[in-house]
């Protein structure tokens, strides 16, 4: 992070179509049971993801909950 902070995960798909990529991380809650801070967990995961690609790829990238 910008702050020194080290942020540790597994990405669990990604892909680059046309120099965009798509940061994908799968969840098997049912989304209209999960708290509502827990969805926001969900988000900022797959938003750290979603710069960690960006600033090691210097392309822009867009990232997708999905759920199953």
């Amino acid at each position: 992070m910008d702050d020194g902070t080290l942020v540790d995960g597994v990405v669990d798909a990604a892909f680059r179509e046309e120099g965009r990529w798509t940061v994908i991380d799968y969840k098997t809650d049912d989304p209209a049971r999960i708290a509502p801070e827990t969805l926001l967990g969900y988000q900022r995961q797959v938003s750290l993801y979603m710069r960690g690609i960006e600033g090691a790829t210097g392309q822009a990238a867009t990232g997708l909950l999905v759920f199953f």
